[in-house]
């Protein structure tokens, strides 16, 4: 080294940071480099560490950091980006104030430091930017950066910061050009009023906590470019002083609770992208005009003030003949709010538009047939790649001259528009399209084998039409193709080979009419496949075992089908990654395979209804440590319930655990059930008393408890049920008192038990049935207040006295089946002569589900669907009152709900 030189280390942050280049530990001889001024060590670039996963991060070791730095005191840069410091805050911050007085850069973004920032770090007065990004530093951002006269640049985002910021950073540090805050969820603040001798360039607050207004004084701000305050709580109105920021390239206000109309941008010529979306906003007229390239987004802001613009869009859009993205949605809004295009009409809108690439208006009330939209769209935009127009309410025949004409198109996305009929033409080679979306409308014909021509397809979206025919062959053309969804429709034959697309991630084919074997063939190469579903459809024969061994693969759903025999052949290649496994309602035997234990990623197993045999015992699932949902119900398994108290603790913590019919002759014992929120361990031999652990289901979202068919006798001490939407008790040979959850359940079944006493106030419910137990005395007026109730059954009792007049009065309210047989009951004076004799008397309105009323099928609209397909018997006084086997009617029942095929658009 010659006298008087200055050295600068080169950055290496450009080359991958492979152990044959770089050492992990930073070399002693860095310290030693007396006169160095600028030192970049920086490795940050995490998609390294993911190319080469055997590659270590530099490290700051041996030299630590005094040592490094004790030498380097001329050092002005000191850029360690990605460098392994792993040092507190106390470390890091006094070796880098004592040893390097005349540091202006410091960047330490991602080097696992934690905090507290050392106040020592005020001393180097002469730092114009600080870069600690990604770092957990768990602390309030100081006030003493306040003090750093020369800085412009201050980035912390993404650090767990916390408390408030500290406003005298704005009012001191005049120098200060971009601000990044974003992604600290816990740190509070506000915007100050600005004054006009500020230089901030970049605001980034996105992420945080920061609320209140958005100064008018902001327009002072007259070098701001960008202004990025996504996901705050900031409210009140957006300033009309933005237009004075006429540098302003870039604005995203979008998920905040800013109200009002939107202002005048006029000014902004700059102004490359806007997102005002998730707001309150309202239209106001003269809103936008022409910039060049101008990314539009209101996606899901807009509330319509009649003030403003009686929801329509208003007619200034017509003039943004510079518009390259136009993005209107607001699908997520309720039909009363939403936009509507009807003054300016389709073809008004469009016609300046000429230069519009992407277009999407999901949610808007378009309300036109094909011949309208397609004609206007097709005319007056020729140049789209992106034409979404989700759930407008389109009707009539799709316009196939919209293929002719947009040849440019790449995205066509027309999916929830019911009234929208239509096929799929035959497609020429030369379309450039890429996304073909159309679930959830009308749609028919068979898919046409000119789709193999559209070579550069990634996605195939329909489900829930009505499309038929064979899936065509040419789908192996597609070697582009990600995504292939052609659910709830009524293609038929056997699927294809999918080899030719090696790139696809997710198939479903679910709720079709498929038939045939599943060769291993089929999907032999998808090395990318993490989604495969070929539910309820006909496919028989055995299960390809090499499915199993996919190296992608995440789920796999083959339920509702007709597979066979057992799953054998697992070869020794390594398994997929499986985190959910359903084969339930098919015809599988044999064990359940050992190699599905090795699958210790697994969230969800499913294999009820089959005939699985076997032992198994439940403590073998206790290595499955994610595993949240367990269905074994239905097949010829013994599931032996003990659990050591080791594995207790460590149990997976599940939330539905489903083993009826498994043979089960105890309880198993209180396991991590703090999340379990359904439970059925009916049809099994279990007796004794029902323990409290539980009770202590999750009465968070939809829970479910079934204990029915059993043995169980009574409950333990002070137990208290809590609150269920779906409770099955019958069966069984419990006394006493009936209990009810704690709120309003949707059903309730008690029958064929031997309880004696009926509660005085009975909860809400859609079923409730007591039938067959030992209860007397008359029926309690409270079963009035159950305004809900569909079906009651209180039949092969003791009751006695007068039926409720408002069980008579019946058939005008919500009641659709009652059941009084074989009590002791007497009508009231002067009812209707039918009920005279209620000694043998079942009374039942028309249905409004079904038209059969001797065997309907009960369902309920609740989210958890637990009543559906649930078969409830209805016998009239001239039936035969024999009483079928419970438990064998409810394997059938419960069988019968699961194969059957879920109903399209229902």
């Amino acid at each position: 080294m010659s006298g008087g030189s200055k050295i600068f280390v080169a950055s290496i942050e450009e080359q991958p940071p492979v152990q044959s280049r770089l050492l992990c530990q930073i070399p002693m001889e860095f310290s030693r480099l007396t006169r160095l001024v600028k030192l970049d060590l920086s490795t940050c670039y995490s998609f390294y560490y993911d190319m080469f996963p055997g590659t270590q991060r530099l490290k700051i070791q041996n030299p630590n950091l005094f040592t490094l730095f004790h030498n380097l005191s001329g050092l002005t840069e000191l850029y360690l980006e990605g460098v392994n410091i792993s040092a507190n805050g106390y470390e890091w911050g006094q070796a880098i104030s004592s040893a390097l007085p005349n540091l202006r850069v410091l960047s330490l973004r991602g080097c696992f430091l934690s905090g507290p920032i050392d106040s020592s770090l005020q001393n180097l007065q002469f730092l114009s930017e600080i870069n600690l990004n990604g770092n957990n530093l768990s602390v309030p951002v100081p006030d003493f950066f306040a003090n750093f006269e020369n800085l412009t640049t201050l980035i912390l985002s993404d650090c767990n910061l916390n408390g408030t910021f500290p406003d005298i950073i704005f009012e001191r540090v005049q120098t200060l050009e971009t601000l990044d805050l974003s992604s600290n969820e816990f740190l509070n603040g506000h915007l100050p009023d600005f004054p006009q001798n500020l230089s901030l360039r970049n605001l980034v607050l996105s992420y945080t906590n920061f609320s209140g207004f958005l100064p008018e004084s902001i327009g002072k701000l007259t070098e701001l470019r960008r202004i990025e305050i996504r996901w705050c709580n900031f409210n009140g109105r957006i300033p009309n002083s933005l237009a004075n920021l006429s540098q302003l390239v870039y604005l995203d206000l979008s998920y905040n609770n800013f109200s009002g109309p939107i202002p005048s941008f006029q000014g902004l010529k700059k102004l490359t992208h806007i997102d005002l979306s998730r707001n309150a906003l309202t239209v106001h007229s003269q809103c936008l005009e022409g910039q060049k390239s101008l990314l539009l987004q209101l996606k899901n802001s807009l509330q319509f003030d009649p003030d403003y613009s009686v929801k329509l869009i208003p007619m200034e859009f017509t003039r943004l003949t510079r518009l390259v993205k136009l993005d209107l949605s607001t699908y997520m809004y309720p039909e009363s709010q939403r936009l509507e295009i009807q003054n300016p009409n389709l073809f008004t809108l469009f016609h300046n538009l000429s230069g519009l690439t992407e277009l999407y208006l999901d949610g808007v009330n378009i309300s036109a047939n094909g011949y309208e939209w397609g004609q206007a769209i097709s005319y007056a935009l020729p140049n789209l790649t992106v034409l979404s127009l989700g759930d407008c309410n389109l009707n009539g025949t799709f316009p196939d001259i919209i293929f002719d004409r947009v040849q440019t198109l790449e995205t066509l996305d027309l999916s929830g528009n019911w009234l929208l009929h239509g096929h799929l033409p035959d497609f020429p080679q030369n379309l450039s399209l890429q996304n073909l979306v159309l679930s959830d409308t009308n749609f028919l014909g068979y898919l046409p084998e000119s789709i193999g021509n559209l070579t550069e397809l990634r996605r195939i979206e329909i489900h829930w039409c009505n499309f038929s025919g064979p899936i065509p062959n040419s789908l192996a053309n597609l070697s582009q193709l990600v995504y292939l969804g052609l659910s709830g429709n009524n293609f038929s034959g056997p699927i294809p080979s999918f080899q030719g697309s090696k790139k696809l991630t997710h198939i479903d084919l679910s709720s079709n009419s498929l038939i045939g074997v599943v060769l291993s063939t089929h999907f032999q190469g998808l090395l990318d496949l993490v989604h495969i579903d070929l539910s309820y459809n006909s496919f028989y024969g055995s299960i390809p075992s090499s499915l199993f061994s996919l190296p992608s693969l995440q789920e796999i759903r083959l339920s509702g089908n007709k597979f066979s025999g057992p799953i054998t052949g697992f070869s020794n290649e390594s398994l997929s990654p499986l985190v959910s496994l359903d084969l339930s309602s098919n015809k599988l035997e044999g064990p359940i395979p050992a190699h599905f234990f090795h699958f210790l990623g697994l969230i969800r197993l499913s294999l009820s209804f089959n005939n699985f045999s076997g032992n198994i015992d439940l403590e073998i699932f206790q290595r499955f440590q994610n595993l949240t949902t367990l269905e074994l119900s239905y097949n010829n398994l013994t599931v032996n319930p003990s659990v050591t108290n080791s594995s207790l603790s460590s149990f997976p913590q599940l939330w539905t655990l489903r083993l009826a019919s498994c043979k089960l002759h105890k309880f198993p014992p209180p396991m991590n059930q703090s999340g379990l929120s359904d439970l059925d361990l009916s049809n099994n031999q279990i007796s004794g008393v029902i323990p409290n652990w539980i009770w202590n289901i999750s009465g968070g979202f939809s829970s479910t408890l079934n204990l029915s068919c059993n043995l169980v006798v009574g409950f333990q001490p002070e137990f208290r049920l809590p609150p269920l939407d779906f409770l099955d008790l019958h069966s069984n040979q419990l006394q006493g008192e009936i209990p009810l959850p704690s709120k309003s359940a949707e059903y309730l079944d008690y029958s064929r038990n031997n309880f004696s006493s009926f509660p005085a106030e009975i909860a809400s419910a859609l079923f409730f049935s007591v039938s067959d137990n030992m209860l007397s005395g008359p029926i309690p007026p409270s079963i009035c207040n159950v305004s809900s109730l569909m079906f009651l059954d209180l039949s092969n009792n003791r009751f006695s006295g007068t039926i409720p007049q408002c069980l008579i009065d019946s058939g005008s309210g919500t009641l659709s089946v009652l059941d009084l047989r074989n009590n002791n009951l007497i009508a009231s004076t002067g009812s209707d002569p039918r009920w005279e004799d209620c000694s043998s008397w079942t009374w039942h309105s028309r249905l409004p589900w079904q038209e059969s009323y001797n065997q309907a099928v009960f369902q309920s609209s609740f989210s958890h669907g637990f009543l559906q397909g649930r078969r409830i018997r209805i016998r009239n006084r001239e039936e035969d009152d024999t009483v079928t086997d419970d438990k064998e009617e409810n394997e059938e029942d419960a069988e019968d709900t699961v194969t059957d095929r879920p109903s399209k658009k229902a």
